[in-house]
C-alpha cells in the first residue's frame, strides 16, 4: 500500500513537471498560472520527490509505516467511518459538509471575493 503512495507521488510530480513545461511552450514563460506555479508550487512539488527518494531509500520503513497505518485502521473510529450504517445517508451528509465548506470559504473567509476567477481577470 505504501509503494503505491510513493508511486503516485511520483507520477504526480512528473506530470505536474510535464504540464508546467509545456504550459511554458505553448503559453509562455509570462503567463501568470506558469508564474504562480515557479514561485509556489514548484518548491512543494521539489519536497514530494525529495520525501519520495528518501522514504525508498531507508531500509524497512515502507513495512514499518505500512503496520502503523494498518493498526490505525483498525481502531473503532476509523472501522464505523469505513463502513456506515446508511451509506445513503452518509453520501448525503459529506456533500452537505462539502457545501458548507465551499459555502463558508466563499463568504465567510474571502467576503464574497471570486477567487477562482483571479488568475483569469489578471491575464
Amino acid at each position: 500500500m505504501f509503494e503505491r503512495l510513493l508511486k503516485t507521488f511520483g507520477v504526480v510530480a512528473m506530470v505536474l513537471l510535464i504540464l508546467n513545461f509545456a504550459d511554458g511552450l505553448f503559453h509562455g514563460a509570462r503567463a501568470l498560472p506558469s508564474f504562480f506555479f515557479r514561485h509556489q508550487d514548484l518548491a512543494i512539488l521539489a519536497a514530494l520527490l525529495v520525501t519520495e527518494i528518501a522514504l525508498r531509500r531507508i531500509p524497512g520503513l515502507p513495512g514499518r509505516l505500512s503496520a502503523v497505518a494498518g493498526r490505525w485502521a483498525a481502531l473503532p473510529l476509523f472501522v464505523s467511518l469505513a463502513q456506515p450504517r446508511r451509506p445513503r445517508l452518509a453520501i448525503a451528509a459529506l456533500g452537505v459538509l462539502c457545501g458548507l465548506v465551499a459555502w463558508g470559504g466563499t463568504y465567510l473567509v474571502f467576503g464574497d471575493y471570486p477567487l477562482s476567477l483571479d488568475e483569469f481577470m489578471a491575464n
